[in-house]
């Protein structure tokens, strides 16, 4: 509970105080040192919402600077404040893969070391994106390789 009432605090107050930058979601190579704060552009255009399908957030992190080693606190959250998920922690150059769904959603990242920060959205909509395609072909190529 703490942590979510830390949390929200920060989140109020980046999204409140002056001088603080919003990325979008996807950005890539944002160098984070503190604080930053990505977010979901909305892609309903006042149409309501979007049925988008299985959507996964990914967040990279990779050292920034001369330091071989970097961590780095994420939090995964729902722009309407209802659903904090975190926090995730990343070591070095890291990966984190959050499940979300189709609200809107914004990311924080907490570093005290320079580090560079990629997030952005996968979404799966059919049978291909799921991957079964692809793994069709890589057994095909196996068999074809043994034959």
């Amino acid at each position: 509970m703490k942590n979510c009432i830390f949390f929200l605090s920060i989140v109020m107050g980046l999204l409140t105080g002056k001088g603080f930058a919003v990325n979008p979601i996807p950005s890539y190579g944002v160098l984070v040192h503190e604080y930053a704060n990505f977010q979901e552009q909305s892609k309903s255009f006042g149409t309501g919402k979007l049925d988008r399908g299985k959507k996964t957030m990914v967040v990279r992190s990779i050292c920034g600077g001369t330091k071989d080693q970097c961590n780095c606190t994420v939090w995964v959250y729902t722009l309407d404040g209802q659903t904090v998920l975190g926090p995730f922690y990343l070591v070095g150059s890291d990966i984190v893969y959050v499940d979300i769904d189709e609200r809107e959603w914004g990311v924080l990242v907490q570093s005290n070391d320079k580090v560079v920060i990629d997030v952005w959205i996968e979404e799966s909509k059919s049978p291909a994106d799921l991957g079964i395609i692809e793994t069709f072909f890589i057994k095909e190529i196996l068999e074809k390789s043994h034959s």
